[in-house]
C-alpha cells in the first residue's frame, strides 16, 4: 500500500509524530499524542495540506510530495462515515474526533486507521492516522520526495 503526503522535506522520513500535530492537536489527536496524518492518494494528500495555507503560493518551497510505502500485512483499522460520530466534519475539529484517534494510538493494536477525508467528505478519499508508537510504524519507507508541491499552472487565477 502506498501513502501520501505534503511535509517539510527535512521531515519527510521522521517517524517520530512530534510536530504541530502534537503540540497543539488535531481532528484526530489531541495535543500530547504522537502522531503523523497522510493521505491514501495523492490528491487527498493536497487538498489536506492545503488546508493550512491560505494560497498555494505560500507553501513554502521546503515542502515537497512525498510518497511512502508500507507492506499490506500491517494491521489497520478502518471506519467509514457510518461508524464517525455525526460532528466528525465540524471546524473546528470536535472532542470527538479526537477521543476516536486517542483510544486509536493508545491501544496500539493497529499501525494506521483509515478514516474519511473531512476536506474531501467522502469515505473513498481516505486519511491514514499513523501511530508512532505502533511496533511496525520503521514498515512505513519513503520512496520518493519531490517538489514543487503545486504546479504553477495550478491557481493562476488566484
Amino acid at each position: 500500500m502506498n501513502l501520501y503526503r505534503v511535509t517539510n522535506s527535512k521531515f519527510a522520513n521522521n517517524f517520530s509524530g512530534r510536530g504541530a500535530s502534537f503540540d497543539d492537536g488535531a481532528r484526530w489527536n489531541s495535543a500530547g499524542n504522537p502522531v503523523i496524518y497522510f493521505a491514501l492518494d495523492m490528491g487527498t494528500a493536497l487538498v489536506e495540506a492545503a488546508n493550512y495555507h491560505p494560497t498555494p503560493r505560500l507553501v513554502p518551497r521546503t515542502h515537497c510530495k512525498a510518497i511512502y510505502t508500507v507492506p499490506n500485512l500491517v494491521p489497520i483499522h478502518r471506519l467509514d462515515t457510518n461508524d464517525l460520530p455525526d460532528d466528525w466534519q465540524s471546524v473546528p475539529y470536535p472532542a470527538s474526533t479526537q477521543r476516536i484517534g486517542d483510544q486509536f494510538l493508545q491501544a496500539k493494536q493497529a499501525l494506521l486507521l483509515i478514516v474519511p477525508s473531512v476536506a474531501i467528505g467522502l469515505s473513498e478519499s481516505s486519511v491514514a492516522i499513523a501511530n508512532p508508537l505502533h511496533p511496525d510504524i520503521n514498515e512505513i519507507k519513503l520512496i520518493e520526495c519531490f517538489s514543487p508541491v503545486y504546479s504553477e499552472r495550478m491557481f493562476s487565477g488566484l
